[in-house]
């Protein structure tokens, strides 16, 4: 039923003049659609002539419930969320919407296919240079070679602290050649084991009962925020 209708959405005159000067990157101006007929339009666009799409709404109500009706044709879509503002008592903000927010960069930069919802106000917030960002993951293969100690420092660097016993994310611990380390895209963590400075095993586990659930051949660790310091800056800073 939807491959029908997506046939005869595409037929339409009206659609193929839109799709064609999209791909020729003229403004586009439309008026009078309802949310429901935006979000089947996006997934059109998504599945025709568009690679990333940016629905801006003017709050976070709105930008959730267009996410919800995309959601409804596609798993390729995204809300970025608005940043907590808090000016007092730092250590008492909540990151989830921080991880969230990374969690989306990191998929527009890699997902091929996106749609992202977001309202003014989350987009108004300054986020580090892309390539940057792009810079700054860790990518982790079975058997490559890394030095252990300068991967511990990248860890902290990248916002993650050492803790004894691993239990939330945005954390890690080290034992002997094992690193634990419980990125904000996981629900549990990973343990990368190494034999000298090579990588032996890399393994999802329990955050429970620590027994391994998956074992992967590669990982990537990315940010704890979308701003962050190098080293220069941070001696600026101080």
């Amino acid at each position: 039923m939807l491959e029908h209708l997506l046939t005869r959405f595409q037929s339409n005159e009206k659609y193929i003049e839109l799709s064609k000067n999209i791909e020729k990157s003229r403004v586009q101006l439309l008026h009078g659609l309802s949310d429901e007929g935006l979000a089947f339009l996006c997934y059109n666009l998504l599945q025709n002539s568009a690679n990333k799409i940016l629905v801006l709404t003017p709050d976070e109500w709105k930008a959730k419930d267009i996410k919800t009706l995309i959601s409804g044709y596609t798993d390729k879509v995204e809300q970025f969320v608005q940043k907590e503002l808090m000016l007092y008592n730092v250590d008492a903000l909540s990151k989830d919407k921080i991880y969230k927010r990374v969690n989306t960069i990191a998929k527009i930069i890699n997902e091929d296919k996106l749609i992202i919802t977001a309202s003014s106000e989350a987009i108004m917030t300054r986020i580090v240079d892309k390539d940057r960002f792009k810079n700054s993951v860790l990518e982790f293969n079975y058997n490559d070679r890394y030095d252990f100690d300068e991967l511990k420092t990248k860890l902290i660097d990248l916002g993650y602290d050492r803790v004894d016993f691993v239990e939330g994310k945005g954390q890690f611990s080290v034992r002997g050649g094992i690193i634990d380390v419980f990125t904000s895209d996981s629900d549990n963590p990973y343990r990368i084991e190494f034999f000298d400075d090579e990588i032996d095993s890399i393994r999802l586990i329990d955050k429970n009962t620590q027994r391994s659930i998956d074992s992967i051949d590669e990982i990537s660790i990315y940010p704890l925020s979308d701003m962050f310091f190098g080293k220069k800056e941070k001696k600026i800073i101080e």
